[in-house]
């Protein structure tokens, strides 16, 4: 059977909330967001729904106990795979956050085998592990838009994301050891040393992973450092550059500032760190993503 393209067939898309997509992008592009679960003091909270942002950074600024998440369901899943069935779509593609860290991209597969067992090859659905998180998964999302006036078939999609995930990369510095020590990725004493001499780690967010990669000592080192990255990987012929921050700061201002001047013809993406991402690395972070070769 021939395989309609994007101007001849309805197709959903889906994803979980750590895509951290805003709330203008969503319905431009009519994405549904599924929540994640945020815990705290025994009490649940939707993502995006229940606590936004602002709300959790101010709690992970004074909290002494983290609070924790849970993945989203099957039973999230399936009724809005359920729901785009009933509006006559043909097809779903759902994209999520990276499957080694969240059991979601696997209640996702559940509810897709649920789905598939009632109405059997009634409508096609595609599940993408970005292997990934936050603004870099939206960005994603945001290309396929070039596919749609190009009139791609599904197939072509779900190959362009696949191939689009595996090469998306970034780098973030951790403003604070703080939520690390806490979390237990660095011992207490590390934290205390790192505080007394500044030292600001850099994670690396891609390839199905996020580890430490470089430290760098106080907030001056930051940008250049972030820069150096994009300068030794990024895919010249990519159109746009990532930033991502929490809490608007001076080293996120100067780092849009200076990748204007060193790529004027790619579009810069700025967007925030959500709730859950915020929880396990912190809420002062400064991060650029991009497209390696």
């Amino acid at each position: 059977m021939k395989v309609m393209g994007l101007k001849m067939s309805k197709i959903k898309f889906i994803c979980d909330s750590t895509c951290d997509m805003n709330e203008e992008k969503v319905k431009e592009l009519n994405v549904t967001i599924v929540p994640l679960t945020i815990i705290i003091e025994g009490k649940e909270y939707k993502e995006g729904i229940d606590i936004n942002r602002e709300d959790l950074y101010d709690i992970l600024d004074n909290c002494k106990e983290l609070p924790s998440t849970s993945q989203v369901t099957p039973e999230q899943f399936l009724n809005e795979f359920e729901d785009a069935y009933s509006k006559g779509y043909e097809s779903v593609i759902t994209v999520t956050l990276n499957s080694a860290a969240s059991g979601t991209y696997q209640s996702a597969e559940i509810a897709k085998g649920f789905f598939e067992e009632k109405h059997q090859n009634a409508m096609r659905i595609e599940i993408i592990d970005s292997g990934t998180y936050t603004h870099m998964i939206s960005v994603g999302i945001y290309q396929v838009n070039k596919l749609i006036n190009e009139n791609k078939s599904i197939d072509e999609i779900v190959e362009f994301l696949n191939t689009f995930y595996k090469k998306i990369k970034a780098f973030a510095a951790v403003g604070t050891l703080e939520i690390l020590i806490k979390k237990g990725r660095i011992s207490s004493f590390s934290g205390l040393i790192g505080g007394i001499l500044n030292i600001k780690p850099i994670i690396k967010i891609g390839d199905r992973e996020i580890v430490s990669s470089e430290k760098v000592r106080g907030n001056s080192a930051v940008v250049p450092k972030l820069i150096e990255f994009c300068e030794k990987n990024i895919d010249e012929s990519s159109d746009f550059i990532i930033t991502i921050c929490c809490r608007q700061c001076p080293e996120h201002s100067e780092l849009i500032e200076k990748l204007k001047i060193k790529y004027p013809t790619k579009k810069i993406i700025s967007g925030y760190l959500g709730s859950v991402i915020a929880l396990n690395i912190g809420t002062y972070v400064v991060g650029v993503g991009y497209l390696s070769k």
